[in-house]
This record gives structure tokens, C-alpha cells and sequence, in this order.
């Protein structure tokens, strides 16, 4: 697992599953097996995700690799 942080506090991210999903990065966690990235999303649910699970670009909902 790789312990390069992707994203920064502050930043737009999107929801790889749901494009349409836009929220801001709010927390970071270094945890034993990886990073894993707060998202406050548009409608103010915070939610913790992994990194794999975001992108910095819209992208169109598909299957996550």
C-alpha cells in the first residue's frame, strides 16, 4: 500500500462512482495499511474515503479498478 498522499487539505474532489458527487478534502489519515482521505461532500456529510475512490478531475461513473 502505498503511503503518497494524492490530495490536499482544501482541494475539489470528485466521487469516482458518482460524478456528479463534487466535495472538498478536509482531513487526512495515515493509517497502518494506507491513506485514507476526509471528503465534506455539497451536501455536508463528511465521509472517509480511499484514496482509489476519488479523482481530482470529473470522470464518468464506470467500474473502479
Amino acid at each position: 500500500m502505498s503511503d503518497t498522499v494524492k490530495f490536499s487539505i482544501g482541494q475539489m474532489v470528485y466521487f469516482k462512482a458518482n460524478a456528479e458527487k463534487c466535495g472538498m478534502v478536509v482531513g487526512i489519515l495515515y493509517r497502518e495499511s494506507g491513506v485514507t482521505i476526509a471528503v465534506t461532500w455539497d451536501d455536508l456529510t463528511e465521509r472517509w474515503h480511499s484514496q482509489f475512490e476519488l479523482s481530482s478531475e470529473k470522470v464518468f461513473a464506470g467500474p473502479i479498478e
